[in-house]
């Protein structure tokens, strides 16, 4: 009696996730559309030798120095747009989607290792023959500058890691967004390939943010035509099943470049406390936390954070050698 009930309620679950699904079926959206929508006359898309059809924006001031910046999961260069309008003027901003991800959509390869990342962002910056330049990024995006730092050391002036993924660390079950929890289970990889409400879009934004009056309608909507790019979903399945947060991708001990480390207090993806490993590792390095600040300062404090790193960027540029206070840190409130 006890095995037919048990079964009688798996077959019920079953069919239960089965309607769910059937009723949220979300087909790919259609490449042009989405492109002609999220493109501009700054977009540029360039083949890489690893076969990789490119989208990326070389913008700002063509004679300053370069600053090459990468977003984080299931996120694009929109995220880097508010940094360059505030410090355009002053430096030459090089953003890309990286694989899997915005207008670039899935490599060929089907390799979303840090290792091929970090290949994608040089066979870029070599194609635009950029010599020498300062790289950051945010999540993912963090983790990937501080692999290129370490493979590419001569190339680097300085480094910039916000709320940076590469070292270990545990998910809070409860703040992590949805999305990345069933992203993460081989099992339900199908269901994440073709099944996307729009309510899963947001509340990833809404765990990111510690400004929920920031998660507009617009933001959301982007986002979404951007995670259901054909061939992004299958990519970030692919991604999170064979990525483990508890490893440590980073060997940032090795890392000699100057590095800024900017973190909000609000994260509840990377928990902020985070920067205190990176700081601990890092032999050159200072660290600056934001105030009522979640998991994207760039679209959260853009203001506060152009700050920090047109400092960061100043400083280095005025100095030979510079040496920062490994240890130091400061904080602000959250500004524009």
């Amino acid at each position: 009696m006890l095995a037919k009930i048990l079964k009688s309620i798996v077959l019920l679950f079953i069919a239960l996730v089965l309607g769910v699904a059937a009723f949220s079926f979300t087909p790919d959206g259609d490449a042009a559309t989405t492109t002609s929508m999220y493109s501009n006359e700054e977009s540029e898309f360039v083949t890489l030798p690893n076969g990789l059809r490119i989208h990326y924006r070389d913008q700002g001031n063509p004679v300053g120095p370069a600053l090459v910046l990468i977003h984080g999961s299931n996120a694009s260069l929109h995220t880097w747009e508010p940094l360059a309008a505030r410090l355009g003027d002053r430096y030459r901003f090089i953003t890309l989607d990286m694989q899997g991800h915005g207008l670039t959509g899935p490599i060929a390869s089907n390799d979303y290792s840090l290792a091929s990342m970090v290949s994608t962002v040089y066979e870029l910056t070599d194609i635009l023959e950029i010599d020498r330049f300062f790289i950051g990024g945010n999540s993912m995006g963090g983790g990937i500058s501080a692999g290129f730092a370490l493979a590419y050391p001569d190339l680097v002036e300085g480094l910039i890691l916000l709320d940076a993924a590469g070292l270990p660390f545990s998910l809070d079950r409860d703040s992590v967004p949805t999305g990345f929890k069933l992203a993460a289970v081989p099992a339900l990889a199908p269901i994440v390939r073709s099944f996307t409400p729009r309510s899963l879009i947001r509340d990833g934004l809404e765990k990111s943010f510690y400004d929920q009056s920031l998660v507009t309608d617009s933001m959301v909507t982007r986002y979404y035509d951007l995670f259901i790019y054909p061939g992004n979903r299958a990519a970030t399945a692919e991604r999170f099943q064979a990525h483990d947060p508890t490893t440590k991708e980073i060997a940032a001990e090795d890392i000699a470049t100057p590095t800024l480390v900017l973190w909000g207090d609000k994260d509840g993806v990377i928990p902020v406390r985070l920067a205190d490993d990176w700081m601990e590792l890092l032999p050159n390095a200072r660290k600056h936390i934001f105030k009522d600040v979640g998991h994207l300062p760039m679209e959260e404090a853009p203001g506060a954070v152009a700050e920090q790193i047109d400092g960061f960027i100043r400083e280095i540029l005025s100095s030979s050698q510079p040496q920062l206070p490994n240890g130091s840190t400061t904080e602000t409130d959250q500004s524009e």
